[in-house]
């Protein structure tokens, strides 16, 4: 259960520092804690090996994972703006003509 929590973790991580705001994964693992909630075949053959989605859920909302998270999800977001800025509308810096193809692949 240690490593699926922690799997949790860096997954958030990994995907706020994708770009995708870490408040989308808390929205899949609230809908996942609603839907999982009572079924009884979650405790017959996950309980033992997996944290229950409230659990989860719990651990991916804590303060210090989520400030992590959204400091990823901030830092590739001014990535974005600085590549935006600099690259895509200086025609001599990119690297792709204006219909997209790569000026190496000509």
């Amino acid at each position: 259960q240690r490593m699926e929590i922690e799997a949790d973790r860096i997954g958030i991580l990994l995907l706020a520092a994708a770009g995708f705001h870490p408040d989308h994964a808390l929205a899949v693992a609230k809908k996942y804690a609603t839907i999982a909630g009572g079924y009884s075949v979650w405790k017959q053959i996950l309980d033992t090996t997996h944290p229950h989605p409230r659990d989860r859920l719990a651990r991916l909302s804590e303060i210090k994972t989520m400030e992590e998270a959204l400091e990823l999800y901030n830092e590739a977001n001014a990535m974005d703006k600085v590549t935006e800025k600099y690259f895509s509308g200086n025609p001599g810096m990119s690297i792709a003509d204006e219909n997209g193809i790569s000026k190496f692949e000509k």
